[in-house]
């Protein structure tokens, strides 16, 4: 009994949606996982009320992790500054009780399953980490432009 407990919330321990970054030749690369869909759309929301755009090098789709149903994100989703009102409806047909408090914000290369830093991390401290320069801000610098 004890070990199904376990297991119930060790599933729970996976972030409700996640935002993926989906390259056109290298496929699934990186994703942004946290339980507040809200949170994962402003990363894209705020980029493009300011005019910039999806590279068409890369696809963004958003995912609801617990029946791994995912949208693919177009910029039409992000009219007049805001969240549309068809994506919010797509949202919450997938996840009726979808506005939830934040989460962990977990960043990471899908590829490796390595946790990646959300901002440009401190100069100061030298890391040798050759994937050290990839983070959040980075990608999203290549994939909205």
């Amino acid at each position: 009994m004890f070990e199904r407990i376990r297991a119930f919330f060790d599933a729970r321990k996976v972030s409700r949606w996640s935002l993926y970054f989906v390259h056109k030749h290298e496929g699934l690369t990186y994703a942004l996982h946290d339980d507040a869909v809200d949170i994962l759309l402003g990363y894209v929301l705020a980029p493009i009320k300011i005019g910039k755009r999806i590279s068409p090098d890369w696809e963004l789709h958003l995912n609801f992790n617990f029946e791994h149903k995912s949208i693919r994100l177009v910029e039409a989703f992000f009219v007049k500054g805001d969240i549309s009102s068809t994506l919010r409806d797509l949202i919450a047909t997938l996840d009726p009780g979808w506005m939830v408090p934040r989460g962990e914000l977990v960043f990471v290369d899908t590829r490796t399953r390595k946790q990646l830093p959300l901002e440009t991390p401190d100069p100061s401290r030298r890391r040798d980490d050759k994937d050290a320069h990839v983070t959040l801000a980075s990608v999203m610098r290549k994939v909205i432009y």
